[in-house]
């Protein structure tokens, strides 16, 4: 065995690390400061719920592809039949479902929709707090995991949109917690109940089936190789197969399969048509990235479990961890080479905001640019905690073949679940941010089992790595705030265009969520520019009208303008590729 602690330490444990045992820092022990779970439960429940309202939530507005889920839930609630828009390629019934029951009371409203993303992204941090215990982390560690999650910038983001990502990661999180305490106590009721958190997962988006075959590989683990065992442990990867496969004829056998579902899951499987050259450098960038991005992450985790254990993590298994913090700085120092740092990937996390920007302009104008210098150092922090990131997780896989312990199941869960999960992401056509979110609870949970030294930690270590949590909370917060603060003003002004003014919506550069509001996926109708929204004036435009809103990072007051064309012709712009083509409504409601 390479490590010197087993996999489970109770919350009494005596466990004192190293650094504490020669003299070399302050250490607390965490004993002193625990809270019970039923505490902690409410702690993490009540701190969501003001992190919430802080945020406000509270908007009528479509941000980024939630319209086009929003369509599907408007067809449930009227015509009380699950219809999905002409763009989804997501499975997208549970999620439906879940949306349509926050609507039943008041009927439908995006800020409803947004409420239930709120509501399922706190099962996905009380999962994570039973994940954490199960690994044998004391409550407070526990709650500092919890953090790491909800101060996140693309989970506290997402949390306030109706996209896919948090709740196909709150399923998977209840499902994981339930299908390990399942295997562990042999409880059917636990195991039933994971596999149909599973199922809602999966009917949600696609990469569920990464459960399924997970627990599967869980079974052969735990039990000898022969015929019998191997015909048991494929159950619940038929399981879940039957029920994509199943879902997917009903869909198709009752008209409501579009044509363009699935078609991210083609894209996948049509690598081969790429050159073997440019296959290679596209998957070998998004494992690069996917990897930068999740070291980023870990940042206040790494400072939170200090030097000393990852030190020794590092000293045991040496020449693995010099082999890949070589490749992984090479790898890194690339793009760097090539004048791009991070934010690498599209779509929620970029220069000092939230949220894509799909208006004219990317960013407000007269907001501050963070600037080459920092987002260098970003990207080389990045490198090195993606370093210690693939350290752990080798050394996890090493534990898993050289040792049978404690907690097994759960490390090979969380392990086969992200691998599975992984392995398209690099295939994938346009790789987003958000895709990688799943990553950061599972590397979590796996880098506390892997480095934590008993209940005894590092009081430099761990206000280090608390001032990294607070400043990253600090900007989630902030900037999501501002995220949902333009947009209203920028709603309400296409309201007044398109109702009070009755100018046609085919006259108007609204930004992407405005132009696929009423357009159909591959629609070649020129995009009018007669009016557009605008965060700063434009060459050949007048103002119209304008609208202000308060941003707190940084603090100030901005404007949103409607320009309207000072020739009185009536002119149209070709859209060529200049919009995204994900997502959008067929005949949604306006945003009130």
């Amino acid at each position: 065995m390479f490590l010197r602690e087993p996999l489970v330490d109770s919350e009494d444990s005596k466990v004192v690390s190293a650094s504490a045992e020669h003299g070399d820092a302050r250490c607390w022990s965490e004993t002193n400061c625990s809270l019970s779970d039923r505490v902690a439960v409410v702690v993490i429940a009540c701190g969501w719920v003001a992190l919430a309202t802080i945020t406000n939530p509270i908007a009528e507005v479509i941000l980024n592809d939630d319209g086009a889920y929003a369509y599907s839930v408007t067809s449930v609630l009227e015509a009380g039949s699950f219809k999905l828009s002409v763009w989804g390629s997501a499975n997208l019934f549970s999620q439906v479902y879940w949306g349509a029951l926050f609507c039943l009371p008041f009927g439908f409203s995006y800020t409803a929709l947004r409420l239930s993303t709120l509501t399922i992204a706190l099962a996905a941090l009380l999962a994570l707090y039973g994940l954490l215990r199960e690994a044998g982390a004391g409550s407070t560690t526990a709650l500092f995991g919890v953090l790491i999650l909800a101060l996140n910038p693309l989970f506290f983001e997402l949390s306030f949109t109706f996209m896919t990502d948090v709740p196909f990661l709150g399923f998977t999180l209840v499902a994981v917690y339930l299908l390990v305490r399942g295997v562990k106590r042999q409880s059917r009721m636990e195991l039933v109940l994971g596999l149909l958190a599973a199922s809602a997962a999966l009917l949600t988006r696609q990469t569920g089936l990464a459960l399924f075959f997970a627990l599967s590989l869980i079974y052969l683990m735990k039990n000898e190789l022969n015929m019998r065992n191997a015909i048991r442990a494929a159950a619940p990867s038929f399981l879940g197969l039957s029920v994509q496969f199943s879902y997917q004829t009903w869909l198709k056998m009752t008209g409501r399969i579009t044509a363009t579902f699935g078609n991210t899951a083609m894209a996948v499987l049509d690598v081969g048509s790429m050159s073997m050259l440019h296959a290679t450098k596209h998957v070998a960038s998004g494992v690069v990235f996917a990897l930068l991005y999740v070291g980023l992450f870990m940042l206040p985790l790494m400072l939170f479990v200090g030097y000393g254990p990852l030190r020794d993590l590092c000293r045991q298994q040496r020449w693995i961890a010099i082999s890949t913090s070589v490749m992984l700085f090479t790898a890194g120092a690339v793009p760097l080479l090539h004048h791009h740092r991070m934010p690498f990937l599209p779509n929620v996390l970029y220069d000092i905001g939230l949220g894509p920007v799909m208006v004219r302009h990317d960013a407000p104008h007269g907001l501050p640019s963070l600037g080459p210098v920092f987002w260098t150092a970003v990207t080389v922090i990045s490198i090195l905690t993606a370093a210690l990131v693939l350290q752990i997780l080798i050394s996890a896989v090493l534990l898993l073949v050289r040792t049978r312990g404690q907690n097994q199941e759960l490390l090979l869960m969380l392990l086969a679940t992200g691998v599975i999960y992984f392995v398209p992401i690099p295939f994938v056509p346009q790789l987003y941010d958000r895709y990688l979110l799943l990553f950061v609870p599972l590397t979590t949970v796996v880098s506390f089992m892997m480095c934590r030294r008993g209940n005894t930690l590092s009081l430099g270590w761990t206000a280090l790595g608390v001032l990294c949590l607070l400043t990253c909370g600090a900007f989630s917060i902030a900037a999501t705030h501002d995220y949902l603060a333009w947009n209203r003003p920028r709603w309400r002004a296409l309201r007044t265009l398109t109702v009070t003014r009755h100018i046609r919506p085919e006259q108007i550069d609204g930004g992407y969520e405005f132009y696929s509001f009423y357009r159909l996926p591959r629609d070649e109708t020129p995009i009018g520019d007669d009016f557009l929204i605008s965060f700063s004036p434009v060459p050949g435009y007048a103002e119209a009208d304008r609208y202000t809103f308060r941003r707190w990072l940084p603090p100030a007051v901005c404007t949103i303008l409607v320009l309207r064309k000072i020739s009185m012709v009536p002119t149209v712009r070709a859209d060529g590729n200049s919009h995204p083509t994900h997502g959008a409504l067929t005949s949604p409601p306006m945003p009130r």
